[in-house]
């Protein structure tokens, strides 16, 4: 087996057994291979986080042991109480099943009675320490997991039933943690999932019909010809826009002309990856319409319908970035090629915004929304080349973004294959 192929496969540490709860937690259902990627990613962050928070509480105590209490400590403090309860259940009846179990040729996850099995997590909890761990440690781990996986489940294929579907999407797993007690978990730990689309939210302001004068009769000998009230379509392609998931709502083309002439103005002269792209596109549209999201409610909240570019600063200003409207984007040398803004197309921007739920915004946001973009693909594009740089790879690759969005404060799932054409 090659070097990459065993990589791949000791990554995928928690991928089939997602599955397996799934059905056994509910039977007819099923999961996709993009969303079953995603989630494994995402439990296997917790547990490196969970296992060096344990590490830490065993160090406070003046341990040199790993107990189950420590796991425990740190689910209570890290989740949710209606989700640490559940856990603490969970964990109290695999002790009990599994000290009840007499069969000696039975591993410790049919003991217990559990679908993650504790010899994943108790490599997590091993991993680069010289700490020792109890019995029962690894099993509370696993307990807290899948726990976490459960609510999320039960939650997820209320959503797969409202839209008819036997598998459960990405779209799915993300409704169900943004309404349940899963999401302060995913804040918590600054997790994001990938090509997931928006929860859907239209403010009340924006719906509110005002009042219209009536036109004069004129001659209507012609052909009638029919105009929608100021407004339904906005509101029309709003709740049609939010409803998309897994695709790209900008032209891949110009965005890829876009962070190449990024890479090229920063003097390195490196090979992308094109799965690097689309991971970017995914993340930068993704915190593209948040922004535009939050500066609509600063708008509605002005008293406003329309959005101005003084409320997407009026956001930035609240999260300390630095403001789009001031930002000298072209300064570059001579021989460097301009970085070329235009191509990505007032419409697709447009798309964005209505995805953020905004009904209509002022001709000069266009190019504040553009240079927000420049802007944040700039930082992500630096931290890129530093972690390429110091891999000593002539190419960059998905680990690199992934890593480097990571160092820049932010966990995005990790997924081998994902998305579709874009919506264009």
């Amino acid at each position: 087996m090659t070097n990459s192929l065993l990589k791949k496969k000791q990554n995928r540490f928690f991928a089939s057994y997602i599955g397996k709860l799934l059905k056994v937690e509910h039977p007819k259902k099923g999961i996709t291979t993009n969303t079953k990627q995603q989630l494994n990613s995402v439990f296997c962050y917790l547990s490196n986080c969970l296992s060096a928070d344990s590490k830490k509480m065993a160090r406070i105590s003046s341990k040199k042991t790993i107990s189950e209490s420590e796991i425990l400590a740190v689910v209570c403090i890290n989740f949710p109480r209606k989700i640490y309860l559940k856990v603490k259940k969970k964990f109290t009846a695999a002790c009990d099943k599994s000290e009840k179990s007499d069969e000696k040729s039975v591993s410790r996850q049919e003991k217990a009675g559990v679908t993650f099995p504790p010899s994943i997590t108790e490599k997590f909890l091993r991993d680069d320490s010289n700490m020792m761990i109890t019995k029962k440690a690894p099993l509370a781990l696993s307990c807290a997991l899948e726990g976490l996986c459960e609510e999320i489940f039960d939650s997820a294929v209320g959503y797969s039933d409202l839209n008819k579907k036997i598998r459960l999407t990405i779209r799915d797993i993300e409704l169900a943690v943004k309404n349940t007690a899963a999401n302060e978990v995913f804040k918590k730990f600054s997790i994001k999932l990938l090509g997931c689309g928006y929860v859907p939210f239209i403010h009340p302001a924006l719906t509110v019909k005002k009042p219209q004068k009536r036109k004069k009769k004129g001659d209507t000998s012609g052909p009638k010809t029919h105009r929608f009230k100021p407004g339904t379509v906005a509101l029309r392609d709003i709740k049609k826009l939010q409803k998309v998931f897994n695709r790209v709502i900008l032209a891949k083309s110009p965005f890829e002309k876009v962070i190449r002439a990024l890479v090229k103005n920063k003097g390195h002269n490196v090979k992308i990856s094109k799965q690097v792209f689309s991971i970017l596109q995914y993340y930068l549209e993704s915190y593209i319409v948040g922004i535009l999201h939050r500066s609509n409610l600063a708008a509605v909240h002005a008293g406003r319908v329309k959005l101005l570019p003084e409320d997407i600063d009026f956001i930035l200003a609240l999260e300390d970035r630095s403001l789009p409207l001031n930002i000298n984007i072209d300064d570059v040398k001579e021989d460097d090629d301009p970085v070329d803004t235009k191509s990505i197309t007032a419409p697709a921007l447009q798309r964005l915004a209505r995805q953020g739920g905004v009904k209509t915004m002022s001709s000069e946001c266009v190019d504040v929304i553009r240079n927000l973009i420049l802007m944040k693909a700039g930082f992500i594009c630096d931290a890129i080349l530093v972690v390429n740089n110091q891999g000593g790879t002539k190419t960059i690759m998905p680990s690199d973004i992934y890593s480097a969005i990571e160092y820049l404060g932010i966990r995005l799932a990790k997924a081998e294959k994902f998305g579709e054409p874009n919506a264009n």
